[in-house]
């Protein structure tokens, strides 16, 4: 009977309707039919063509480049002599800081600079999150060019990849990925931050008209194999922070798990400072693999200041120093290019919508000491058979 109340109690805060049927699980709950997973990617999604289709003008300038185009032509060729390489990295360093000894990437804001180059690219990962292709943007957006997704999907927004997708930081070269990139995989990949996923109500992984969704940090590190990479069946804890603990409801069709709008709030340490990820309206769009683990997307609205504290991570003087990026233009890109939460005063819009890459595999999830979500056991034959 204890065991019982603890439950219902624990169902009470988390505020999610029990469900009749469960599908076979370690340790899920009977009447919940629910199920843990750990995230093992929250990144952003960069589609990439050849780079001279995706950006015919060139690439983003780097911080180098950036000071070098205010300088005369003679000047540019002199300071990129060999003899003057220190010269040119002295000069190039000057400029991370304003009078005020601010610096170019934590305070972005406080610096003019033009914006960067942007993606002349059609193709975009995301998905349609105001619900227009084309014509007067939708309530509360800025106007915007939609892209096509890889498969032919109409009304994409995904302003965050327009602006990123010609700065080699985020790009990358050939067919690999940028350091920006990697850094976000890496949070994730080597636990450096922890985040949980709970399904419950699932009566169905192939067809469920319901379920119920928690997005939530967790403050454990998860187990990984000797190449770093995180093992499935780990047991994590759910933040008692409300504000780290993301409801939501979805449906299952085909195998898909596709969520209605929520906004969710993600602890994240970066390099050097604690912070959050801030997702307005996000909806998710998953597949649930053969396996039991969860790959898609998600789309959102990401506000502009919280799109830069990646750059602000490295503290004074780091990301400019080390990546020699150009931290002012992009933020400035971020805001020129924002197309959600319009201010109905200024028009200016305060977000910028995103697509990001999802990942996750089975966990077992513990609530305050109780175990709440078991994970999936073996091949869910209920699942859409995918490579």
């Amino acid at each position: 009977m204890k065991r019982i109340a603890i439950w219902a109690s624990v169902v009470a805060v988390l505020g999610m309707a029990s469900s009749s049927t469960a599908l076979v699980g370690d340790g899920a709950d009977p009447s919940t039919g629910s199920y843990g997973y750990v995230v093992t990617m929250i990144s952003p999604a960069i589609y990439k063509n050849a780079d001279e289709l995706d950006c015919p003008e060139g690439m983003a300038n780097t911080l180098t480049e950036a000071y070098l185009a205010t300088q005369t032509p003679a000047e540019r060729v002199r300071l990129q002599l060999p003899e003057n390489v220190q010269e040119l990295d002295r000069k190039r360093l000057a400029t991370i800081k304003d009078a005020k000894g601010r610096d170019i990437c934590v305070d972005p804001e406080v610096f003019n600079h033009p914006p960067q180059r942007q993606t002349q690219s059609k193709v975009a990962y995301g998905l349609d999150l105001d619900g227009r292709d084309g014509g007067p943007p939708a309530p509360n957006t800025c106007a915007h060019q939609n892209f096509r997704g890889p498969n032919g999907e109409t009304g994409i927004d995904n302003e965050y990849f327009r602006a990123v997708a010609c700065n080699r930081f985020f790009r990358g070269k050939g067919d690999g990925i940028g350091d920006q990139i990697n850094g976000y995989r890496r949070l994730w990949s080597m636990g450096i931050n922890t985040a949980v996923i709970m399904l419950r109500g699932v009566d169905d992984f192939r067809d469920d008209d319901h379920v119920e969704i928690m997005i939530a940090s967790s403050p454990e590190a998860p187990p990984v194999d000797p190449a770093m990479k995180i093992v499935d069946g780990g047991s994590f804890a759910i933040t008692p922070n409300p504000r780290w603990r993301n409801l939501g409801t979805g449906r299952i069709r085909n195998g898909v798990l596709t969520t209605d709008p929520m906004d969710m709030n993600i602890f994240i340490h970066w390099s050097f400072i604690d912070g959050e990820m801030n997702l307005k309206r996000a909806r998710f769009q998953l597949n649930i693999q053969p396996d039991g683990s969860l790959k898609g997307i998600v789309g959102a609205y990401r506000p502009v200041s919280n799109a830069a504290d990646r750059n602000r991570g490295g503290g004074l003087g780091g990301v400019a120093r080390a990546a020699n990026l150009e931290c002012a233009a992009i933020y400035l890109t971020y805001k020129l290019l924002a197309d959600g939460d319009r201010d109905p005063k200024t028009g200016q819009c305060a977000s910028i919508s995103i697509a990001m890459d999802v990942a996750a595999i089975p966990a077992f999830l513990f609530d305050r000491g109780v175990m709440v979500a078991g994970r999936p056991r073996g091949a869910i034959k209920t699942a859409a058979k995918r490579p």
